[in-house]
C-alpha cells in the first residue's frame, strides 16, 4: 500500500495480478490509524483476488476438519469470502471497529506479554512441545466437533497449521534466551498460523528468519515418540502405549513442517515488487 501511494502503482498491480491474497482482520487492526493508506487498499488489489478471513484460527478449523473430512466433502471452513467493494470506506473512522481494535490491543498487553516472558529461553523438550500441541488440537477437536483426536494421529501432515504456529512460538522465544518480545510480535505469531496453508507467505524480518531458519523443513518427533513420552510421564495409559508399540513401524513416521511454502520478509516483498519479479 505504501508503494502504490508513492507512485509504484504498476509495479504493485503487475505484482497482484491474479494472485489470491488473504486479509485477516489483524491487518486492518494493524493499519487502521493510516486511513491515508487505507483508502487506497481496494486500488492496491485490484489486478489480485483479495479475500476476507475474519479470524485466524479458522486454519486450526480447517485442520481438524480436513483430517476428518475423510468422505472428501466440499466445504468453506475457511468461512473465506471476496472482499466486497465498500468495506474499506466502512472502517475509516469507524468506532465501534476502533473500540474493538483497542480492546484487542489492551487485552494483548496485559495477558500476552505477561504469559510470554517465562517461556524465553525455557529449552522446553521438543516431545514435551508436541503433547502440548495435541493437547491443543484436542481441545479445538472437542469444542469444534465433540470429537478428540487420538495421539497417533497428532503429527505435522494431519495438522500443519497448530504444528507451524506452537514451532514457530518454540523457536521464537523457547529456545532462544535473548529473544525480546514486543506486543507485536503477537499479530505475527498469530499470522503463522495461516502458512501452511499459503503458496507465499510474508512477514517481519524476524518471523522471516525463524520460519526459514528453524521451522521450514523440520521434522517433529514421530507419533510413536511421543506417545512413548507421555506414557513415562503418565499422561496416556498402557493401553495407549501398548497399541501404539504394535503399530510401531506405522507411528515412526515423520512429516516436513511447510514443505511447499515460500517464506518472504516484507522487505523481500518491496524488492520482489519493485524489480518486476513475481517470485
Amino acid at each position: 500500500m505504501k508503494l502504490h501511494s508513492a507512485g509504484n502503482a504498476d509495479y504493485v498491480h503487475s505484482f497482484l495480478r491474479d494472485k489470491d491474497v488473504i486479509l485477516l482482520s489483524t491487518a486492518f487492526q494493524e493499519i487502521r490509524k493510516r486511513p491515508d493508506l487505507l483508502s487506497n487498499l481496494e486500488d492496491t488489489l485490484a489486478t489480485a483476488n483479495p479475500y476476507l478471513v475474519s479470524d485466524v484460527t479458522r486454519f486450526w478449523y480447517a485442520d481438524i476438519f480436513n483430517f476428518l473430512n475423510v468422505d472428501g466433502v466440499r466445504f468453506n471452513s475457511l468461512e473465506t469470502y471476496p472482499l466486497l467493494a465498500g468495506f474499506i470506506d466502512k472502517l475509516i473512522g469507524n468506532t465501534e471497529f476502533e473500540n474493538a481494535c483497542a480492546t484487542a490491543e489492551k487485552e494483548v498487553s496485559d495477558l500476552f506479554l505477561e504469559q510470554i516472558e517465562p517461556d524465553v529461553g525455557a529449552d522446553l523438550d521438543e516431545r514435551d512441545l508436541c503433547v502440548v500441541i495435541w493437547d491443543r488440537v484436542n481441545k479445538y477437536s472437542k469444542e469444534f466437533f465433540r470429537i478428540g483426536i487420538p495421539p497417533a494421529d497428532c503429527h505435522a501432515h494431519n495438522f500443519p497449521a497448530f504444528f507451524v504456529h506452537y514451532y514457530t512460538y518454540y523457536y521464537r522465544y523457547i529456545k532462544n534466551a535473548t529473544a525480546v518480545p514486543e506486543l507485536n510480535d503477537f499479530i505475527d505469531l498469530a499470522n503463522s498460523i495461516a502458512a501452511p496453508y499459503c503458496s507465499h507467505y510474508y512477514c517481519e524480518q524476524k518471523f522471516a528468519n525463524v520460519l526459514r531458519n528453524s521451522v521450514q523443513g523440520r521434522q517433529p518427533p514421530s507419533p510413536w515418540r511421543i506417545i512413548k513420552n507421555s506414557y513415562r510421564k503418565g499422561i496416556v495409559g498402557r493401553e495407549v502405549y501398548e497399541d501404539a508399540k504394535r503399530k510401531r513401524d506405522h507411528l515412526d513416521r515423520r512429516s516436513h513442517l511447510l514443505p511447499g511454502t515460500k517464506i518472504f520478509s516484507y522487505s523481500e516483498m518491496k524488492n520482489q515488487i519493485l524489480n518486476g519479479k513475481n517470485a
